[in-house]
């Protein structure tokens, strides 16, 4: 059962917050039947996100959510409700009325049914995540040209995404093989096709798109 949207959102290591809000630069996560937390603590040591950034991390069994913030207040990342996770990544914002797209208001969407209406609202540079643990749920949000991408991949028979591909790398289980048409691509044209990476099994949430991740199974929406 989905969270209540009326219900209060917790923000993820409230206690360290200030009155200066962190901005947030990255994410990471997953949806595992066990040892999330071994698996996200994994996923966070691999991150390379430039710095100096910190992590706010929020894990339980199934799945977990951590998103890298710059400054010193952790409140505008990362929230929780209901056992739901949700991390905003960037500087997104409503069309509609300007208000900033907030972790809590992500919370309220996907209570509500209504991600797919706050994604289209959306403008500006920005990633959102969801993490559903207990209904082995993910949705990825991608802003329109990608300029906080997202990176996935389920070759461990999990799902796990990052801000950066190398976090994914970096967990060790599985090992990842080199995508050799991605790695000429890079040679001859400076990027790669499509939404490949440089690894076979490492896939790039698709500009202006939803990805949903549910009983083992991804699905994109436009």
């Amino acid at each position: 059962m989905r969270a209540n949207p009326a219900e209060a959102a917790t923000p993820v290591n409230q206690a360290v917050a200030s009155s200066q809000s962190g901005s947030g630069v990255g994410l990471a996560g997953l949806i595992c039947p066990s040892g999330a937390r071994e698996v996200l603590a994994s996923l966070v040591a691999g991150d390379d996100t430039p710095g100096p950034v910190s992590p706010a991390i929020a894990a339980q069994d199934g799945g977990g959510l951590a998103s890298f913030h710059r400054g010193a207040g952790l409140e505008g990342c990362l929230a929780e409700r209901g056992g739901v996770i949700a991390a905003v990544v960037g500087h997104p914002h409503d069309r509609h009325d300007g208000r900033v797209i907030t972790p809590e208001r992500v919370l309220d969407a996907y209570a509500e049914g209504s991600v797919a209406a706050l994604a289209k609202s959306c403008l500006g540079d920005f990633s959102l995540a969801i993490v559903d643990p207990v209904r082995q749920e993910a949705v990825l949000v991608s802003d329109r040209v990608a300029l906080r991408p997202v990176f996935y991949t389920t070759a461990a028979g999990d799902f796990r995404f990052s801000s950066t591909v190398w976090a994914l790398a970096a967990g060790g289980r599985p090992s990842l093989t080199v995508n050799y048409t991605a790695v000429a691509c890079w040679l001859f044209f400076g990027y790669a096709m499509e939404c490949q990476t440089l690894f076979a099994e490492v896939a790039k949430v698709e500009p202006g798109s939803i990805l949903r991740y549910r009983d083992g199974r991804v699905r994109i929406e436009f």
